[in-house]
């Protein structure tokens, strides 16, 4: 009885949450086939953590994310700490990716959320840099749509802005619409918020920030201009980062990202892609690029949709093994992501 309150808890967040979309009737089914097969491990997130009188109990989860408050990461750890009724987290606010890496690596945080890739303006540089060295893995994805927006701390209009705070990447994604000012001093912080506070310290007309609508609110900030996109379809994927790998029963749907290096011929990927069309594998490739200076090797990002731990699988990567330098998985994960 305990756990059918359980299940009624979580998909009440999920009905009633405006920010949320997921498919629900996949999550019931991956929820209840979790359940049975025990999905995540006991070094991971338990759903079913139990005293010696067999209730259930509250637990609490160190999660980190790149701060300050306001931040898109900020936000996207918020939506998926609302995803889990029964457990309490609680958050740690970091200015650089390599610290929370660190944090979760050395036990301080249970969690690591990070984005990985933009639609619009492609890869996650610090990131993947980051996925390469860590012994993390990635157990979940949330793909976030990203609105831009002029944020001022006074009344003012576009053509009276001199100055201009941000992210590099939001700079990157609403580029069309800041080539229209020229006259903008263009500032780099470590984060949205950042820029957010800093602007609401000056506290002058003539100085703006590009952040989220959401982080607008918590500094106090008014939203001088929406929708900077330079599409309007603007996604960021964020991906949930733990100690420990999750095992994925075969009944799910499964995602693999893994990275190698490979030489640069096209040859040596051809044979690759073949293997996965054999296998009716569907691949996609989130980047490639030279290593360093050497013209000859580059290292390849994919996702699959396939289970790494199914027999084929298995067959493929040893494949794959023979063909490559070097082979990385980065995580095996259920393959229904949140959308916020």
């Amino acid at each position: 009885m305990n756990k059918f309150f359980l299940l009624y808890d979580i998909l009440r967040v999920l009905f009633f949450s405006k920010n949320i979309i997921v498919n629900y009737k996949n999550f019931f089914k991956t929820y209840i086939l979790f359940s049975i097969n025990n999905f995540f491990s006991k070094k991971s997130i338990n759903f079913f953590s139990k005293k010696k009188n067999n209730k259930l109990h509250q637990q609490t989860k160190k999660i980190a994310f790149l701060g300050p408050e306001g931040t898109y990461s900020h936000l996207v750890t918020r939506h998926y700490m609302n995803c889990f009724k029964n457990i309490s987290f609680s958050e740690k606010k970091f200015l650089k990716f390599k610290d929370i890496f660190k944090n979760v690596e050395d036990g301080e945080s249970d969690f690591g959320i990070v984005p990985l890739e933009n639609t619009n303006s492609g890869l996650i540089h610090d990131v993947y840099h980051l996925l390469r060295k860590t012994k993390l893995f990635i157990i979940a994805e949330v793909n976030m749509c990203i609105n831009h927006c002029i944020l001022v701390s006074q009344d003012s209009d576009l053509n009276n802005i001199k100055k201009i705070y941000s992210h590099p990447q939001p700079f990157k994604q609403c580029s069309n619409f800041i080539k229209n000012f020229s006259h903008w001093e263009i500032k780099y912080t470590e984060s949205t918020a950042i820029a957010m506070k800093k602007i609401k310290l000056i506290n002058s007309s003539k100085i703006a920030a590009i952040g989220s609508e959401y982080g607008g609110k918590i500094y106090k900030l008014k939203v001088l201009k929406r929708f900077l996109n330079n599409d309007v379809k603007n996604f960021t994927r964020f991906v949930v980062l733990s100690r420990n790998s999750v095992s994925v029963p075969y009944k799910i749907s499964a995602k693999t990202t893994f990275m190698f290096i490979a030489d640069s011929e096209k040859q040596t990927l051809l044979k690759i892609f073949l293997i996965f069309k054999k296998y009716n594998i569907i691949f996609h490739i989130i980047d490639s690029r030279f290593i360093h200076n050497n013209r000859l090797k580059k290292i390849y990002f994919i996702d699959i949709k396939s289970n790494m731990h199914s027999n084929l699988m298995k067959n493929i990567l040893e494949k794959i093994k023979n063909l490559v330098y070097f082979i990385k998985i980065l995580g095996c994960y259920p393959n229904t992501s949140i959308v916020i």
